[in-house]
């Protein structure tokens, strides 16, 4: 999260610049998005080893990622996924599809 904040962050103080022209602003615009979708493409293993890391210091337990993902409902009507799944793409590809699409074409 905190390398797609950087790049929004650095982003919109640069959009806030009054010197920039719209070219300048278009391109700043269209090379976080790259940035941001590099991210997605290849951030998943960085992310978890830096997760997985940080709760073996702080004895957190982590979820087995091969197993079930149970949303809190009901653990009867099954899951169609695992944890690694939903982690993966409901959460860290959606948040990222989020920030790229918000920004308008590129």
């Amino acid at each position: 999260m905190a390398d797609i904040l950087g790049v929004t962050d650095h982003l919109n103080t640069i959009l806030q610049r009054k010197d920039q022209d719209i070219i300048n602003a278009m391109n700043r615009v269209s090379s976080s998005k790259k940035e941001i979708q590099e991210i997605r493409d290849v951030g998943w293993e960085p992310l978890l080893e830096k997760v997985t890391l940080f709760c073996a210091k702080n004895e957190v337990k982590v979820v087995d990622l091969e197993d079930e993902y149970y949303n809190g409902y009901s653990r009867r009507r099954g899951s169609q996924v695992n944890n690694l799944h939903h982690y993966q793409v409901d959460v860290f590809k959606e948040v990222i599809d989020m920030q790229l699409h918000r920004g308008g074409p590129s």
